[in-house]
């Protein structure tokens, strides 16, 4: 069976719909870690794990998800930590950098207070998809 790409490995989701809407391109929101799950292809967030590393509501659900994935149960009296940092292993948890997401902002109301609206984050350019970028950089007629 073949392995699901992992997020740093898949292109897109550059905001192609927002820029169709004409909404403004505001860069990138803050760059993090992020555990990803090859086996399962997906993201555990990490509000998730810390309700497990605090014992806050909804562990119990999270514990259980963990197990879902491969992990053992954790036992009684077991410190949620350590047992968290050996679930993480056992289900092959992989710790890869997020560049952050794009970020975009749209101004609203009339026509008229839309163009008096100020959007205070600096606006940037719109991204473009990797292949757009390769596309751009082919001979014409390629």
């Amino acid at each position: 069976m073949p392995q699901p790409a992992s997020p740093t490995s898949t292109p897109g989701h550059v905001g192609v719909i927002y820029q169709a809407t004409n909404a403004v391109s505001l860069g990138r929101s803050t760059a993090r870690t992020i555990n990803y799950v090859p086996s399962a292809g997906l993201v555990l967030p990490e509000r998730t794990l810390s309700k497990i590393r605090t014992g806050e509501q909804g562990c119990e659900a999270a514990e259980r998800h963990l197990v879902t994935l491969g992990a053992r149960a954790r036992r009684a009296h077991e410190d949620a930590r350590s047992w968290l940092r050996t679930a993480l292993e056992e289900i092959g948890t992989q710790k890869i950098r997020h560049p952050g997401n794009h970020r975009y902002a749209w101004a609203l109301g009339t026509a008229r207070q839309r163009r008096q609206q100020l959007i205070a984050i600096e606006q940037t350019p719109y991204p473009k998809a990797a292949r757009d970028l390769l596309l751009q950089s082919l001979p014409i007629g390629a």
